[in-house]
């Protein structure tokens, strides 16, 4: 390409990039918070002319996400023990107040045999057997209190799993989704960002492992998300997670698919 419209196209090649440039700088200022965002930088490459010519600009340019999967990967695997963690620490303590504070069973009981000791040492005593009754009252009182209060424990717990499975259930169908639409739009750096911004969430609710698909074509940036042996996210979609009740009040068990 020669002459006047060589020239222009070539700045017009300059121009493209100054203002991808300047877009990816206005992206990063203002999604500085945005879950998922991953910084951007342009690159770009001389577009070689005929030899002995001038050249023909540079080539489209490219947005390149300044992400690590390794690095994401860890975020995750923190996050998710950090959740579990946090869930198993609120679900001992409230079982832990359950036996202290709603009754106090265990200073109930200690009482009980205090005064069945001192009743021991004087048998006789009416107002000692009294006292010992009174005693052994408070103690069914405290195990009632408290056996209402685990079961309250209980009932939360089970509201939270409802909710979680509901909550990674919403995930990965828009995982899925963001799957299907890099198939057609290959790294898109938007598509990109949503996807790790759900990714991030899920790990919050479940353990897994997220894979990138490999083909026969170059990579799209499409996942696969498996847990413990079990697939729940791939090609043909995502599988839907349930939570099956335990029988003779065992733990409730989660299936998929």
């Amino acid at each position: 390409m020669s002459g006047i419209t060589g020239a222009i196209s070539t700045a017009l090649s300059g121009l493209e990039l100054f203002e991808a440039g300047i877009a990816a700088v206005s992206n990063n200022l203002a999604n500085q918070s945005t879950p998922g965002y991953a910084a951007e930088t342009v690159d770009s490459l001389t577009a070689g002319g005929a030899p002995g010519q001038p050249g023909d600009g540079v080539q489209a340019p490219q947005i390149i996400r300044a992400a690590s999967g390794f690095a994401a990967a860890l975020l995750r695997t923190a996050n998710s023990a950090s959740q579990a963690a946090s869930a198993q620490s609120t679900t001992l303590t409230n079982i832990s107040n359950a036996l202290t504070n709603n009754g106090d069973v265990q200073t109930a009981i200690n009482q009980f045999f205090q005064d069945v000791s001192t009743l021991a040492a004087n048998p006789t005593s009416s107002a000692q057997r009294q006292t010992v009754l009174s005693d052994a009252q408070n103690v069914t009182g405290a195990f009632q209190s408290a056996a209402g209060s685990i079961n309250t424990a209980i009932s939360g717990t089970s509201a939270n799993l409802t909710q979680s499975v509901s909550s990674a259930n919403s995930l990965l169908a828009q995982l899925a989704t963001i799957n299907q639409s890099l198939v057609n739009n290959p790294n898109d750096p938007s598509l990109l960002d949503q996807q790790q911004a759900a990714l991030n969430t899920l790990s919050g609710l479940i353990s897994f492992n997220a894979i990138p698909q490999t083909g026969g074509a170059a990579p799209t940036g499409a996942i696969i998300i498996s847990t413990g042996g079990t697939v729940l996210l791939d090609q043909s979609g995502a599988q839907n997670i349930n939570i099956v009740p335990g029988a003779n009040n065992a733990a409730p068990t989660l299936t998929a698919g």
